[in-house]
C-alpha cells in the first residue's frame, strides 16, 4: 500500500477528467482561500483575477507560456497577486514574467501546482478540502 491508494473516490475522478491540474471550479475554489496580509497585517481576501484579466495581462507584457493546462495560469496569477505581488513583485510586468516562470518551470513535475496546493490545503486541515464532486 502507498499514499497513493487512499485516494478519495472523487478525487480519484477528478483527477482520471483532469489530471494534476486546475479546472475552473477548482481555481475558483482554491483562489477563495487566498489572502493577502492587509494594511493592518490581518489577513485579507484578494479580488480574484479571472482567465481574461489573466490572459490580457500576460497580452500586455508579451509573456507566453508553453506548458499552461486548463486554468493553472489563473491559479498562479492569483497566487502571486496573494502572496508576492507589491514586493518580491513589484509590478504587472513581473507578475506576469512570475506566472510564466512558474508555468514553464523546466525542472518541476507535471502537476507540482496542483500537488503544493494540496499539501498546503492537508497541512491547513481537512475542513479545507474541497468536495470533489462538486470539482468535476
Amino acid at each position: 500500500m502507498n499514499q497513493y491508494d487512499i485516494i478519495p473516490e472523487d478525487l480519484r475522478k477528478y483527477l482520471a477528467n483532469f489530471g494534476p491540474h486546475f479546472n475552473k471550479k477548482l481555481c475558483e475554489y482554491a483562489v477563495s482561500l487566498m489572502k493577502k496580509a492587509g494594511p493592518d497585517g490581518k489577513p485579507q481576501r484578494i479580488t480574484p483575477m479571472t482567465r481574461e484579466e489573466v490572459e490580457a495581462l500576460l497580452k500586455t507584457h508579451g509573456v507566453e507560456m508553453k506548458n499552461n493546462v486548463l486554468y493553472d495560469h489563473v491559479f498562479v496569477a492569483n497566487m502571486v497577486k496573494s502572496d508576492q505581488l507589491g514586493s518580491s513583485v513589484p509590478d504587472a510586468k513581473h507578475h506576469a514574467l512570475a506566472v510564466k516562470d512558474y508555468i514553464d518551470d523546466v525542472d518541476k513535475a507535471e502537476g507540482y501546482l496542483f500537488n503544493r496546493w494540496m499539501a498546503d490545503l492537508c497541512g491547513l486541515g481537512p475542513k479545507y478540502l474541497p468536495y470533489w464532486e462538486d470539482m468535476i
